[in-house]
C-alpha cells in the first residue's frame, strides 16, 4: 500500500491545503470549507464537494490549546472512490515518531502561456504563472498529547497549505493536522481516535 497515492492537495482552493481518503471517507481541517467548499482531482476525476455535503463539518480556530472542546474537521463521504488507509483507533504518546505527508504550493512563472487554458494559470504584474504542488514528507516527535490533540515538532517546517494533511503511525492515519505555531516546526494534530469517535457519535 502506497499511503502517497491517498493524499491530495486541494485545487485552487483560496484557503490552501490538503486532505485524505481513509476507506470511503475524505478528511480535511474544517477550517478549509469556504463558501465555496473545496477542489481536487482523485485518480484522474476532477471532484467538487460542498459545505452541505459534508457529514461532519466543525470550523473552530484551535489556537494551540491542546485541552479545550474546540473541534477542527471536515468529512465528507464518497461513493465512487474508496482507499485501504485506516484511522487509528489508539492514542500517540509523547515521543513517538511519526511521518507526516503533506503538499506545499508554489507559483512558476510561464514563459510562453498562449497554449495553456487561462483557467489554470494566473497574472500578476504581467507576468504568467502556474500552480507546482510539492510533496512533503517529514518524519514527526509527538511533544505533547491532551484534549483529543496532539502536538508534533516536525524535520520540515510545514506552512498553512498543509492544513488538512495526514500524520501517519506506521500504515494508520493518526491524526489531522489542523493548526501550528507560524515560524516554528510545531504543528497540532487532531487525533485519529477523536475523529473516530465524532464519526460513531454521527451514525
Amino acid at each position: 500500500m502506497n499511503k502517497r497515492d491517498n493524499v491530495y492537495h486541494l485545487i485552487n482552493d483560496a484557503k490552501n491545503g490538503c486532505c485524505v481518503l481513509v476507506g470511503n471517507l475524505l478528511i480535511t481541517a474544517g477550517h478549509l470549507i469556504n463558501d465555496d467548499g473545496i477542489y481536487l482531482q482523485i485518480k484522474g476525476s476532477r471532484i467538487s464537494l460542498k459545505r452541505e455535503d459534508a457529514i461532519i463539518l466543525f470550523e473552530d480556530s484551535l489556537e494551540k490549546e491542546l485541552d479545550g472542546h474546540e473541534r477542527d474537521i471536515a468529512i465528507f463521504k464518497l461513493d465512487d472512490f474508496s482507499s485501504p488507509l485506516e484511522l487509528d483507533d489508539k492514542e500517540v504518546e509523547v515521543g513517538d515518531i511519526l511521518e507526516s505527508i503533506s503538499y506545499r504550493s508554489r507559483a512558476v512563472k510561464i514563459e510562453n502561456p498562449v497554449k495553456l487554458d487561462p483557467k489554470i494559470y494566473g497574472v500578476f504584474g504581467g507576468d504568467h504563472y502556474v500552480t507546482v504542488y510539492d510533496e512533503i514528507i517529514t518524519s514527526a516527535k509527538v511533544d505533547e498529547v491532551g484534549g483529543g490533540y496532539f502536538s508534533c515538532n516536525t524535520d520540515v517546517m510545514l506552512k498553512p497549505g498543509s492544513s488538512g494533511s495526514p500524520i501517519f503511525n506506521g500504515d494508520k492515519v493518526a491524526g489531522i493536522l489542523v493548526a501550528g505555531s507560524l515560524g516554528t516546526n510545531n504543528c497540532v494534530f487532531m487525533s485519529s481516535r477523536s475523529i473516530l469517535n465524532l464519526i460513531n457519535s454521527n451514525e
